[in-house]
């Protein structure tokens, strides 16, 4: 049991927060440490060539390009990202105007780097007609130097997809391409404001993508949707594993926000979480029986909000009618790329060891180290600056781009949550060595907490932590978030200081 101090500590942290969520206002959201700081494109130039011209940026193991899409056909009633906007052809004229510039100013900053990986996200970036993403990909190819293993990834929505866009992706060497199923059950999707997307959606999507031999596919697959079951997402992780071309799947849980639980759940967010409990370790048997039967490993079960079933890379276990309907994949696959090959299109051989595009530092990559051209938690530049859209999703007037603050005390706590959620313990010679701190001397307060509460215990070297439900997991991790962060996210997802709003979260 927690003794009296963490209990204080808690009624502290609920006192912050009914405090926060009366004194943000409809127009703009205050901070307890003063505004933020914002840089122009121009200045974010300028950062960008002092650290060119720094050796160990010079150094640093990889330079990852990333490019958000702030649009959609439509939003879903789950999604939780307030940038995202449904697509218009002035809204995606503009934003294609704003993006060539940005890379007309950023790229010649960024002369003497060479960038490993590039990503496209969103939102939808396959809401853009397939003359914006050619122009685009090509402005990319121009302005920045690109390694020769270089990834290039990107998202998709398989409603909007067509040959067309298929194409100039894979003229432009896209690998990997990753897009939300969320479920095959088409009367699900369409009570989620996503269209009648169902089985027949998803194989035609497939069937454009590149041969499995030339990219690798990934689709997404969301656990405690209303109206679903843990048996209605073992049909649909069946379906997608007997496919031949043999996707990644990741099973993502819901996180449910105010106006989710609203509108889905009658306002009950016990009611909501009670779905989310039906996934239990009966559904994880569950799926590790289908995982082995189809020649899957699963990854990252225990991290506690995500599951990822891989394609072994040899073929156990696999009956006799699965080789064949794999070959009958293979041998169409073949004919696509002789066809493509003939017609005097690229066809784009993926080199062996080919780098990976990553959104956090890891031990692996150092410092994070990223061009982002818009809003998303991947845009930060040397922990210091990123670009965002305005107005938000239900906004009026001209999109505007605006520069903003990321402090290295931001990047360490983004990266130790990371660290915690993942890999259960945080090494103080590694925060050291990134940060100049240990763990306990840069977020004192959490880690005090944290201690106090049994969530994490001191070990050699650095400091283990506990297995929690995702919901617990939150509650222990907002002690590492600053106020400003919480007034923002209050104010974004309760929309205003209304008690029941608060009292459902």
């Amino acid at each position: 049991m927690p003794d009296a101090s963490a209990h204080r500590r808690r009624l502290d942290l609920h006192a912050r927060v009914d405090a926060a969520s009366r004194i943000v206002s409809p127009s703009q959201v205050a901070y307890i440490r003063g505004r933020q700081q914002r840089w122009t494109e121009p200045e974010l130039a300028e950062l960008w060539q002092s650290a060119v011209h720094d050796c160990r940026t010079r150094m640093a193991a990889s330079n990852h390009l990333y490019v958000h899409v702030p649009f959609c056909k439509s939003i879903c009633s789950f999604c939780n990202y307030d940038r995202l906007k449904p697509s218009s052809a002035a809204a995606l004229k503009d934003w294609l105007e704003r993006v060539l510039t940005s890379i007309r100013i950023l790229g010649p900053a960024t002369r003497g780097l060479m960038f490993h990986s590039l990503y496209f996200g969103g939102g939808t970036p396959s809401v853009l007609p397939s003359t914006m993403l050619r122009t685009v990909f090509r402005a990319l190819d121009r302005s920045f130097t690109w390694h020769p293993r270089a990834s290039r990834s990107i998202e998709l929505d398989p409603a909007v997809m067509n040959a067309a866009k298929a194409e100039s992706m894979m003229d432009h060497g896209f690998q990997h391409y990753s897009f939300g199923v969320q479920t095959l059950e088409a009367t699900m999707n369409s009570a989620h404001n996503r269209g009648s997307q169902g089985e027949a959606t998803v194989w035609r999507c497939l069937d454009l993508l590149p041969a499995s031999f030339l990219g690798t596919v990934a689709v997404d697959l969301l656990i405690g949707l209303q109206g679903g079951s843990p048996t209605r997402t073992l049909q649909d992780v069946e379906l997608l594993l007997a496919h031949p071309r043999r996707p990644a799947i990741d099973l993502f849980h819901l996180t449910p926000t105010a106006e989710y639980v609203e509108a889905h759940f009658e306002g009950s967010m016990d009611t909501a979480r009670a779905e989310l409990s039906r996934y239990d370790n009966h559904f994880d048997a569950a799926l590790d029986a289908l995982a082995r039967t189809y020649s899957y490993t699963i990854q990252r079960k225990h991290s506690g909000h995500c599951r990822t079933l891989e394609p072994d890379s040899t073929l156990r276990r696999v009956h006799p009618h699965r080789w064949i309907q794999r070959a009958r994949q293979y041998g169409l696959d073949a004919h696509r790329v002789v066809q493509r090959s003939l017609s005097g299109r690229p066809v784009h051989l993926p080199r062996q060891g080919l780098l990976s595009y990553n959104q956090i530092m890891t031990p692996r990559t150092g410092p994070l180290n990223l061009l982002g051209l818009g809003p998303s938690a991947r845009t930060q530049i040397f922990g210091r600056a990123s670009v965002s859209t305005h107005p938000a999703a239900g906004g009026t007037g001209p999109t505007t781009y605006r520069g903003q603050a990321m402090t290295p005390v931001d990047e360490l706590r983004r990266f130790v949550i990371f660290q915690i959620r993942d890999q259960k313990f945080v090494a103080d010679d590694q925060i050291r060595n990134f940060f100049g701190k240990t763990l306990s001397e840069a977020i004192p307060d959490a880690v005090a907490t944290w201690a106090e509460s049994g969530f994490a215990q001191a070990r050699a070297g650095g400091w283990a932590f506990t297995d929690a439900s995702p919901r617990e997991l939150a509650l222990n991790l907002l002690w590492s978030v600053p106020e400003t962060d919480l007034l923002y996210y209050i104010k974004r997802r309760m929309g205003g200081p209304d008690p029941a709003r608060r009292a459902a979260l």
